[in-house]
């Protein structure tokens, strides 16, 4: 009899003698009582690592949504500054279709006045008040 219940496996939970269930993943023997509480912890264990997993794919997610977001800005740096060239450019030639114009009316105003003057310098034809701007 001794050796009977040597041979016999005991629920590693409790002790009770004539296990029936023999686990496949831990090797260990439970009673009916203790083997629906094994696998409940198992149940616990396995939507333990599912929420993980969920947790880690929304990560992934979120990262390649702000890299996907990164690049959107690097796209409008890029088209920002060729907008700023070009009014940079348009605004360059701009100014410089007006300088270009005031010379051409300031050489023709100092063109008009030198003649008066040597025209009034050859004439003898001025008096101070003319010297006086």
């Amino acid at each position: 009899m001794l050796n009977d219940d040597y041979n016999q496996r005991h629920c590693v939970k409790c002790g009770k003698i004539g296990g029936i269930l023999i686990c496949d993943g831990c090797s260990s023997t439970f009673c009916s009582r203790h083997a629906m509480q094994h696998r409940q912890e198992l149940t616990y264990q396995l939507e333990t690592i599912m929420q993980d997993h969920d947790l880690i794919q929304q990560n992934l997610e979120r990262s390649l949504y702000e890299h996907s977001l990164l690049q959107k800005i690097a796209k409008w740096e890029k088209e920002s500054i060729r907008k700023i060239r070009t009014a940079a450019d348009t605004a360059r030639a701009d100014l410089r279709q007006i300088i270009d114009k005031s010379k051409r009316q300031l050489a023709r105003m100092s063109r008009d006045i030198a003649i008066d003057l040597s025209s009034s310098s050859k004439t003898d034809d001025f008096s101070e008040k003319d010297l006086v701007l």
